[in-house]
């Protein structure tokens, strides 16, 4: 029979096992910008100062910088790497062909009816804030700085997310999905994702592309990839949504992933090395992968459990928390299931601990009590 290993380690809440629901999750009313070339861009860039700056009047039409009610156009330049947000502006939409590089400051663009769409991102610092929905379609390095607003943020099928650096924020009802077909290396700095109040969306992160975190090879000894995904609460929470391939490559085999928002996987989990600690519950249709050196820990919420948790090694046989098997009412194949459940003090220190398996015959569920 077949042998798997699920840990659960609860702080608070209970734990079930039946099948997840996929979400379905989207912001509309943006439709695409393509303001450059058209009647609809009102301030477009024209290389004529002597910097790369967006404060610089004489490098824009009409020498004015862009104001409020602008639809900004930003062209390709050969003669500049990028141009540099470097001053807080509010504009309307923005179409940049030319990169766009942000260290500090915000920038809001605040048209909901009109998209805006920036080729390549560079993203260290600072606030993009607004009701525009954006859309990086060649490339956009994360490296820290907030995302705002309840409207989107998109990486297509095309572009490419590289995630490196120091704190990340998504908060206000933000929507940000990788929908890349390239692999994104997280090689450092963690998530922060607000809660939001009651009757308003929650803040996602919708993954449906590839996802490891890893060591940056230049420094691997800093262990970049033991980043986490923390939540600020509020009514309603944030979530953490991976439809895609989420995967712990690097770290020390004691090493901590610490996921406290609500992380749904209705795609596949690997953890490679060390441990991915999920805290702020979830439903789980997809499948959990634990290599020799991988470890999975369920610490809070209520986590709803459809897919199979598979992990390398024989256990002993467990006894002491009750597990009942339950054919033909879920998708966990048939075989044998062990668990273990952990009680924690505030300082992280195992304070009891207890296991059970149980047996499927059939393809169902397991409940724990």
């Amino acid at each position: 029979a077949m042998r798997t290993r699920h840990r659960l380690a609860l702080l608070s809440g209970s734990a079930s096992l039946s099948a997840a629901i996929l979400l379905s999750l989207g912001v509309g009313g943006s439709t695409a910008a393509h303001i450059c070339g058209q009647p609809l861009a009102t301030k477009t860039w024209d290389s004529g100062g002597t910097t790369a700056n967006w404060n610089e009047a004489a490098n824009w039409s009409g020498d004015t910088v862009p104001g409020v009610n602008d639809y900004v156009c930003i062209p390709d330049d050969p003669s500049i790497a990028a141009t540099v947000v470097n001053a807080t502006f509010t504009i309307k939409a923005l179409e940049s062909v030319e990169p766009l590089s942000m260290a500090g400051n915000t920038l809001t663009v605040s048209d909901p009816a009109t998209a805006t769409e920036l080729s390549t991102f560079t993203f260290s610092g600072g606030t993009v804030a607004g009701a525009s929905n954006r859309t990086i379609t060649t490339e956009f390095n994360w490296s820290g700085g907030e995302l705002t607003g309840g409207s989107s943020t998109t990486v297509p099928a095309t572009a490419v997310l590289k995630m490196a650096g120091t704190t990340k924020y998504v908060t206000g009802s933000h929507q940000l999905t990788n929908n890349s077909t390239t692999t994104t290396d997280w090689k450092g700095g963690d998530l922060w994702m607000y809660g939001t109040p009651a009757a308003t969306p929650a803040t996602h992160f919708n993954n449906n592309g590839t996802i490891r975190l890893v060591d940056d090879p230049a420094t691997v000894t800093t262990n970049e990839g033991d980043v986490s995904i923390h939540h600020s609460g509020n009514t309603i929470p944030a979530e953490f949504n991976n439809n895609g391939t989420f995967t712990k490559v690097n770290g020390l085999s004691g090493s901590d992933t610490y996921v406290s928002v609500r992380f749904d996987n209705n795609g596949t989990v690997n953890i490679d090395q060390g441990r991915l600690r999920l805290a702020g519950g979830g439903n789980d249709a997809g499948p959990f992968t634990l290599a020799t050196s991988g470890r999975l820990q369920f610490e809070g919420g209520t986590h709803d459990v459809g897919g199979a948790i598979t992990g390398a090694g024989p256990l002993a046989t467990p006894s002491g928390l009750t597990a009942t098997a339950a054919p033909g009412t879920g998708a966990l194949p048939a075989g044998t299931y062990f668990y273990k459940v952990t009680a924690l003090n505030v300082n992280g220190e195992t304070t009891a601990s207890t296991e059970a398996s149980a047996t499927l015959g059939a393809t169902g569920k397991i409940g724990l009590a």
